[in-house]
């Protein structure tokens, strides 16, 4: 049977249309499973007195190195790119290691045409996330602003 047909006045799904709602129900699964632990142990009958209500907390506040990546970016979407790079550096100081860091680099390097330093930077990037297809584009890319620029010339 190639298309869904009626019986009994229903719709069959599918194969892929079933393969496609088995997936999405998997995906919930986990949280159905912790919703019903939840529920059934709140009914459970108490044995001590109930706690006082919990009090809202107070929405999480970026960390400082979030707040310089999330202005970089922010820059570098401005096309900005010299301004960016003070951030970055903050960001740098807070977290050596992290591949934002030096990803963003690469692209403020690349976008201002520092063809060496945005190579360092995307490797750096590459060496914290080897397998990063971001890093190697944005490598690719600045080897192509040089070609671009000898070839201008």
């Amino acid at each position: 049977m190639s298309s869904p047909s009626n019986v009994a006045g229903s719709r069959l799904l599918t194969p892929r249309a079933l393969v496609a709602l088995l997936l999405g129900l998997a995906m919930f699964l986990p949280a159905l499973v912790s919703l019903v632990k939840r529920n059934t142990k709140d009914a459970r009958p108490a044995l001590t007195q109930p706690s006082a209500p919990a009090q809202p907390s107070a929405p999480a506040q970026p960390s400082a190195f979030e707040r310089e990546i999330a202005l970089s970016r922010t820059l570098l979407d401005q096309r900005r790119a010299k301004e960016s790079l003070a951030p970055l550096e903050r960001a740098r100081r807070l977290q050596p290691e992290a591949f934002a860091v030096h990803n963003n680099l690469c692209v403020a390097h690349g976008i201002l045409e520092n063809r060496d330093q945005a190579v360092s930077a995307c490797r750096h990037a590459l060496q914290v996330d080897p397998k990063n297809t971001l890093a190697w584009n944005n490598l690719a890319w600045v080897a192509g602003i040089q070609k671009g620029v000898s070839a201008a010339r």
